[in-house]
């Protein structure tokens, strides 16, 4: 039988090892209540549900502890796709994973982040998760969370933002700032570029990272050893700025180094043809804006 993998990074539990667990924590939540509940379904199917459900929720939030282990459960169960369709648009599971995401501790955050970017695979629940308040509890682990929160919840976003409406959402949030505030500090650069992808495709957010000084911050890191996907990511967003305010292209004229780069990028053969394609426009603008 397959193993799933565990969120400690250690050893991976058995789905038998995660059914006996939930159990445990299933029954110690009822014995505190004073009720009984049923043991936990053959192949632990109905323990994230169970898990979920408010009563164990309200439990969770005053036991640090208790709330880890839990949320810990919920992802290691999502992984598997048999439980992910069984827990489909489930109010309780989405509502217990954004819940978690406003934890006290850092880590439960980061593992509540995970659960929901497996849960996000899954097309309908895209718009359930957005509508439940994933988004701004998600930008705020980016803002505040680890390496590894942050790849957690850059992973869970970049699904949502598969949807128009949770994109404008997480304009609102402030999502470019925080974003453009990480990158400064070269963290995550690939995932966190392939947000601003997203972003940019909105007028306001372009308006936005012209205003905040997107510009110097993507000229950096599309001079540092990254993936070329990072790369076609920046000269897309640098493009887009520069077709929406024509001047871009004098700023990056003045800088002869990001001149030499994106007329590197425009010939290389290791680059992606849509990251030639951007870079020899960006190109073409410069030239035009010198003569």
């Amino acid at each position: 039988m397959a193993e799933t993998e565990d969120p400690d990074g250690g050893p991976a539990k058995s789905p038998q090892e995660l059914k006996s667990k939930v159990s445990r924590l299933l029954e110690m939540i009822a014995k505190e209540d004073e009720c009984k509940l049923e043991t936990v379904d053959e192949g632990i199917s109905g323990g994230p549900l169970k898990i979920a459900k408010p009563t164990f929720r309200n439990k969770a939030v005053d036991n640090p502890g208790l709330e880890e282990d839990l949320t810990a459960i919920v992802l290691n169960l999502s992984i598997v796709d048999g439980n992910k369709e069984l827990m489909e648009g489930n109010p309780f599971v989405i509502s217990f994973l954004v819940g978690s995401l406003n934890s006290r501790t850092h880590r439960t955050r980061s593992i509540a982040a995970a659960a929901l970017s497996k849960l996000l695979v899954l097309d309908s629940n895209r718009r359930l998760i957005g509508e439940a308040g994933a988004i701004g509890p998600l930008i705020n682990v980016v803002r505040v969370g680890s390496i590894l929160a942050i790849f957690n919840a850059a992973s869970a976003l970049f699904q949502l933002f598969h949807l128009t409406e949770n994109v404008t959402n997480a304009i609102r949030a402030r999502a470019t700032s925080v974003i453009l505030q990480r990158l400064e500090k070269r963290t995550c650069m690939d995932e966190l570029v392939g947000l601003l992808v997203k972003l940019s495709g909105d007028q306001d957010t372009v308006e936005e990272l012209r205003d905040i000084g997107d510009v110097p911050i993507l000229l950096k890191v599309l001079g540092e050893s990254i993936p070329e996907r990072c790369k076609e990511n920046c000269v897309v967003i640098l493009e887009e700025i520069c077709s929406y305010y024509p001047n871009t292209a004098k700023q990056i004229r003045n800088n002869w180094d990001a001149c030499g780069l994106l007329f590197t990028l425009s010939t290389s053969s290791t680059a992606t043809a849509r990251a030639q394609r951007k870079a020899t426009s960006i190109v073409k603008r410069i030239m035009n804006a010198a003569s």
